[in-house]
C-alpha cells in the first residue's frame, strides 16, 4: 500500500478494468438473476425439484465438460495399422514414419498403398534424397501458476491436484514458497530483484552449480501489468537448508525442487 501511494498513477489507466468488471456484473445479473429462476420454474414443471443455478461462466463450462464426457462414453476403439520403416544409415538406426502420416483400417488398404508406392516388406535398399539440419531453440519454461504446477507435478510424480495444493500450501506456511492460489505466470520487478540477490543461496540447493548470467528482467517472466493480485509461485527470501528439505515429506520436497529449478531457469 505504501509503495502504491509513493507511485500513484492516473485513474484513467485503470478505466478499462472498471469497464470489464461492470460488463461482468451486468452479465451476471442478466444471466444469473433471470435465467436461474426461469430454468428452476421450467424444470419444476417437468417434475424436477430443487434450485438450478445458471451462470455466465459455469453453465457453458459445464456443457463443455458434458460434451467431452459424452465423447468419452460413446467412444468405440477401432484397430488400425501403421507403416513405418526402420532405417540403417552410417551405422545408426532410426524409425521413419510416413509423411504425410496415414493410418490404415485393414491389411487390404495397407497392401494397396504399398503396391501403389512400390514399397516392399522386409530388408531393402533405399535412397535418402535430402537431409536438413535445423537448429532449434527451446526457451526456458514459464513460471508456475497453481494450475500449471499441478499439471507438471501430476505428469512427473503422479500426484493429484489436491495433493499438490496441500504440498504447496505447507511450503507456503513454512515461508519457503510464495502464495499458492495464483493464476499468474509472471513476477513484478520487486520479486525478480530479490531472486537475483539470493541466487547464490538458491544454488546451494542444486546438485551442482550452473551458469546464471541472465540477471536483467525479461518480459517473458517479469511484467508488473500482468500480475493482478499474486505473482507466480516462486521461492521466498527465506531459503531452507539442505537438511531442512531432507526432512520434508517426499511430495513437498519434489514440489520445492521443481519450483526452484524452474525459477532458476529464468536466469540461465
Amino acid at each position: 500500500i505504501i509503495a502504491g501511494f509513493r507511485d500513484l498513477k492516473d485513474g484513467w489507466q485503470f478505466y478499462p478494468n472498471y469497464q470489464e468488471a461492470q460488463t461482468r456484473q451486468i452479465s451476471d445479473w442478466l444471466v444469473g438473476m433471470n435465467a436461474s429462476p426461469l430454468y428452476t420454474l421450467l424444470l419444476r414443471q417437468h417434475g424436477l425439484s430443487g434450485v438450478y443455478a445458471i451462470g455466465r461462466v459455469q453453465t457453458p463450462t459445464l456443457y463443455m465438460v458434458y460434451q467431452r464426457d459424452q465423447l468419452i462414453k460413446n467412444f468405440k476403439p477401432e484397430p488400425y495399422l501403421e507403416l513405418n520403416a526402420e532405417i540403417l544409415a552410417n551405422q545408426q538406426k532410426f524409425e521413419a514414419k510416413l509423411d504425410p502420416y496415414q493410418r490404415f483400417k485393414d491389411e487390404k488398404g495397407l497392401t494397396i498403398f504399398m503396391q501403389a508406392k512400390n514399397v516392399q516388406r522386409g530388408p531393402q535398399t533405399a535412397l535418402i534424397k535430402d537431409v536438413q539440419n535445423i537448429v532449434k531453440k527451446t526457451p526456458s519454461p514459464r513460471l508456475f501458476s497453481l494450475s500449471s504446477l499441478q499439471s507438471a507435478v501430476n505428469q512427473r510424480f503422479h500426484a493429484s491436484a489436491s495433493e499438490t495444493l496441500a504440498a504447496v500450501q505447507a511450503l507456503y506456511e513454512a515461508k519457503w514458497l510464495t502464495y499458492p492460489r495464483t493464476d499468474s505466470e509472471y513476477l513484478t520487478k520487486q520479486e525478480f530483484d530479490y531472486l537475483a540477490a539470493n541466487l547464490d543461496q538458491y544454488q546451494e540447493l542444486l546438485p551442482e552449480k550452473m551458469a546464471l548470467p541472465q540477471t536483467t528482467p525479461q518480459k517473458r517472466y517479469v511484467n508488473d501489468q500482468k500480475v493482478t493480485e499474486h505473482p507466480a509461485i516462486i521461492m521466498t527470501k527465506v531459503v531452507p537448508s539442505s537438511t531442512q528439505l531432507a526432512k520434508l515429506p517426499v511430495l513437498q520436497r519434489q514440489v520445492y525442487d521443481l519450483v526452484l529449478k524452474t525459477t532458476l531457469a529464468m536466469f540461465a
